[in-house]
């Protein structure tokens, strides 16, 4: 791996679709915090090969890791304590087992800190599949969706612990920082001291302004739901969620009625 000097240590792992963007704006308002720029998602750790296809295929190409973290990850840098990369592709699909993220994390820095802001599962897929209409990828219905080649990346998304699982092989529980989306909507300045608390900083001299960014329009699914399919995928989610709150050791209350049917 390419000498990635400085190095991020705080990663904002996803979920994708459950507010990370504006996560990475809150966080931004500390001091002692630099989020990646201009790039919020510069995918550093998805290795040299994928981070260069990636932003070939993008406009926007690459010639090595060195020149995405110097050229577009760090302008406006001061040497803050906390560089952050909020890059969702490291907790989609299979990404993070299949292509050894966690491993390569730690190689880079074993001390690096994350974030994982979580929305309710179902809720996370049903944004997905509208993202993807939008985008003209998918024009049928929720289970059309989740049986193209992208649902079952969309349902692993969503598998939480599935995704967790694979970071704590290599970093310590307590590098970990989980928020509940729905509460953080809820309580957001009690959800960002927390996050001040697990980066050892006071508070920030002005609280973020809390508008919610990076949203879209959203159109009623099209969907049956006495699909065998849907109740198959909302068991593999209440499994999934039932190891994560043993993990947690709590209830997570707002998603305890989790349903596709509206």
């Amino acid at each position: 791996m390419n000498d990635l000097t400085p190095c991020p240590n705080l990663i904002i792992m996803g979920a994708q679709k459950s507010g990370t963007t504006s996560l990475h704006e809150y966080l931004k308002v500390h001091p002692d915090i630099f989020m990646s720029s201009p790039i919020k998602e510069p995918g550093l750790f998805l290795g040299e090969e994928r981070a260069r296809t990636f932003w070939n295929t993008a406009g926007q190409p690459i010639a090595s890791l060195h020149e995405l973290l110097h050229e577009r990850m760090l302008q406006g840098y001061q040497g803050e304590r906390w560089f952050g990369d909020g890059s969702t592709h490291y907790t989609i699909g299979q990404r993070s087992r299949a292509w050894d993220i966690p491993q390569r994390m730690q190689a880079a820095n074993p001390d690096m800190r994350f974030i994982y802001i979580l929305r309710n599962p179902v809720e996370r897929i049903l944004s997905n599949y509208h993202h993807s209409r939008s985008k003209g990828r998918c024009q049928g219905a929720l289970t059309d969706f989740l049986a193209s080649k992208e649902g079952p990346g969309s349902i692993l998304t969503s598998r939480y612990w599935y995704q967790l699982e694979a970071y704590l092989e290599v970093f310590p529980p307590e590098q970990f920082h989980l928020i509940i989306f729905e509460e953080f909507l809820e309580q957001p300045q009690q959800s960002m001291a927390a996050i001040w608390d697990f980066l050892e900083l006071s508070a920030p001299p002005a609280e973020p302004a809390f508008v919610a960014h990076n949203t879209g329009k959203r159109e009623s699914p099209k969907v049956n739901y006495q699909s065998e399919s849907l109740d198959r995928v909302l068991t593999v989610l209440n499994n999934d969620v039932a190891q994560l709150e043993r993990w947690l050791g709590r209830n997570i209350s707002v998603w305890s009625s989790m349903s596709f049917a509206k």
